[in-house]
């Protein structure tokens, strides 16, 4: 029954668990995806910093932001920038917002701690190519640092990173549980929350399915792109980047 999308009845609601589905999955996909985004955008901006700064201590603190976004728990995060963005300056509203407005501090909630371990692995992929001898080349024939690092570094350095992100969606969506229920959010954070406490048993393996399925198919997603990617690799399966 599951292969053909009839997940049963909700106990709960009387009604098909896929009506359930097609309500409340596109709202956490949405924020799943904006917060991957984000994630990626703040993984960015870190590792970049991190490689142009040329103060020590500068950077020192730059490169110690991921392990400081990793160790914060998402309901505090979510508290906290309610608190600070809503109540003390008054930038977001969470009392009637608009479409737009109410998706910008869960997207945030969900992408700092994303953020972090993805950060790490590009800032050490990143000084592992500069170590390469073809950036001592190119330096060497007068290319400035940050020309490499965009023309050459940048490239080899993702790679890696892109894999980690496509594992990293799993978490996203386990996120999206927890930030649902802080900024009172319709999806399936909020329908596992009345699942769970109605003991609905059909719908929690709905979205169990739905969520694995997900998963598996991102990580496939970014399995099948690195040839394309990579030209090395594209190059022994027959495939042009």
């Amino acid at each position: 029954n599951f292969l053909t999308g009839n997940f049963g009845y909700s106990i709960q609601a009387g009604v098909p668990v896929r009506q359930q589905l097609a309500t409340n999955l596109p709202p956490t996909l949405q924020l799943a995806s904006l917060g991957l985004l984000m994630a990626v955008v703040l993984t960015v901006a870190i590792a970049a910093l991190s490689n142009m700064v040329g103060f020590g201590w500068l950077r020192a603190a730059i490169q110690s932001l991921p392990s400081l976004f990793v160790s914060v728990p998402v309901f505090w995060l979510g508290i906290m920038l309610i608190q600070v963005f809503s109540f003390q300056l008054g930038l977001v509203s969470v009392i009637s917002p608009g479409p737009v407005e109410r998706l910008i501090l869960p997207v945030l909630t969900l992408a700092i701690p994303i953020s972090a371990p993805l950060a790490q692995v590009l800032m050490r992929n990143i000084d592992e190519v500069l170590a390469q001898p073809f950036v001592a080349v190119a330096r060497a024939k007068g290319a400035s640092r940050n020309w490499v690092l965009w023309k050459h570094v940048a490239r080899n350095a993702v790679l890696p990173t892109l894999t980690i992100a496509g594992v990293l969606f799993g978490e996203l969506l386990a996120g999206a549980v927890v930030t649902e229920a802080v900024y009172g959010l319709n999806g399936l954070g909020g329908l596992t929350n009345q699942a769970v406490g109605n003991h609905d048993t059909a719908v929690l393996q709905a979205i169990v399915v739905i969520s694995a399925l997900a998963f598996v198919t991102i990580n496939l997603a970014v399995d099948l792109l690195y040839p394309v990617l990579d030209p090395r690799l594209g190059s022994k399966l027959g495939i042009s980047a």
